[in-house]
């Protein structure tokens, strides 16, 4: 959709539309400076002061012919790789016209030290042609598969006047497709986060960590087709219930008490069996929802060993069994080394809430953190009529991210 030069300061943002420049042959036919109301040159176009503490909001513009300093949106990974805006030999990384490596530095600190609050929303757009723009979409830095040290890093590049330094840093681009106007009048007056209308998923990436939503459909993708959707039906077809409904104690219809034999009401076996069966149905999902994407993600991994290593993935929960501490075995890259990747779904249908996890998983948390990498797949707002879940990534041992608190005691006879 085709987005006129005249219409540019009361319209939204809309992710592949085209907004228009105009025809006057000079600056004023110039679109992001209207659109977005920011600086009307170079890379980096920030909205506010880098005096204060937090900007308003900064637009990335790439147009796609840097030379050296190529940008680049990996599609399969919604991962937006933007180079910074220092070109000259033999200066400081940050030493730059427009400041822009300074706000590389800045954010990606305080990502580091858990400050995303004081991050500020950052809008992608990609060159069309003449003065046309493209918006690619609402970004956050970092990214769910990188450690945010590999998410910004100083490449250096010689010339024949002596040696460029500048950063290459990764944007995760929220799946978010439609961004209000109202919302860009709020950010410019430090309303932003309160506004009704912010982005979901911005918001949630404030306040959970979470990266983005994602419908099920694009990650649980048949291993020979990409795109198509993972039939729900026959996915569930796959639990064994044989294995579910195992329970002597419920089966018996009995139970044991003060020695005598009481029965149990059938109803209360079959909500109990009920209950039981969509408990494991949608933990199931969830597995198979961040199995399917470990797959996807090493198989377009830039890293050969991790491509090798995509159909070697174990779903551990089912070939192995419970008690493991972790539900899925994937790989990654840590420090240059190939190293084993313990994931543990934790799934719920509803908003991302506490969750239960048992002593086990806590203490096999620490042993696997040591061994390779740790992390909670948190997948929530399970929605099967429509096919779509939310979920993040929190790597680490459990005692190290979470607040735990004991709910139920296990008593045992003295």
């Amino acid at each position: 959709m085709f987005i006129e030069f005249k219409d540019l300061k009361e319209s939204d943002l809309i992710v592949d539309n085209i907004y228009m420049g105009g025809n006057n042959g000079n600056m004023s036919d110039e679109v992001l400076s209207k659109l977005m109301k920011c600086e009307n040159s170079c890379g980096f176009r920030k909205k506010g002061s880098l005096k204060d503490k937090k900007l308003k909001y900064v637009v990335l513009y790439s147009n796609g012919n840097n030379g050296d300093w190529n940008d680049d949106f990996d599609i399969t990974t919604d991962e937006f790789i933007y180079y910074g805006d220092q070109n000259k030999p033999n200066k400081s990384l940050w030493d730059t016209p427009k400041k822009g490596n300074e706000i590389l530095r800045r954010i990606f600190d305080m990502l580091k030290k858990g400050e995303k609050i004081n991050i500020p929303p950052f809008f992608i757009f990609v060159k069309h042609r003449k003065r046309d723009v493209v918006f690619k979409g609402l970004a956050v830095p970092g990214s769910y598969n990188k450690n945010i040290e590999k998410c910004l890093e100083v490449v250096t590049i010689k010339n024949n006047d002596g040696y460029i330094k500048n950063y290459r840093a990764t944007f995760t681009i929220l799946n978010e497709k439609n961004i209000s106007r109202k919302w860009l009048y709020d950010l410019e007056n430090n309303l932003g986060l309160i506004s009704e209308f912010a982005p979901l998923e911005w918001k949630n990436w404030i306040n959970n960590k979470c990266y983005y939503s994602i419908a099920f459909n694009k990650f649980m993708l048949n291993s020979k087709e990409k795109n198509k959707e993972y039939d729900i039906e026959n996915l569930l077809k796959d639990i064994d219930f044989k294995a579910i409904y195992k329970s002597p104690d419920i089966y018996n219809k009995k139970k044991f008490t003060n020695e005598v034999y009481t029965g149990i009401d059938s109803k209360e076996i079959e909500q109990y069996v009920d209950e039981y069966k969509n408990k494991q149905i949608i933990g199931f999902v969830g597995e198979n929802i961040i199995f399917k994407f470990e797959q996807v993600r090493l198989k377009n991994s830039k890293y050969k060993e991790l491509v090798k290593k995509a159909y070697d993935i174990q779903w551990s929960s089912r070939v192995i069994g419970d008690g493991l501490g972790y539900d899925i075995k994937s790989y990654d890259v840590n420090d240059g080394n190939l190293v084993d990747k313990y994931i543990e779904v934790k799934t719920t249908l509803g908003e991302d809430k506490a969750f239960e996890i048992t002593f086990n998983e806590v203490e096999k948390s620490k042993i696997l953190a040591n061994k390779g990498i740790y992390v909670i797949a948190r997948v929530y707002n399970l929605d099967f009529e429509n096919k779509t879940a939310n979920f993040y990534f929190q790597e680490g041992n459990l005692e190290g991210n979470y607040e735990l608190k004991t709910d139920v005691y296990i008593a045992h006879r003295k």
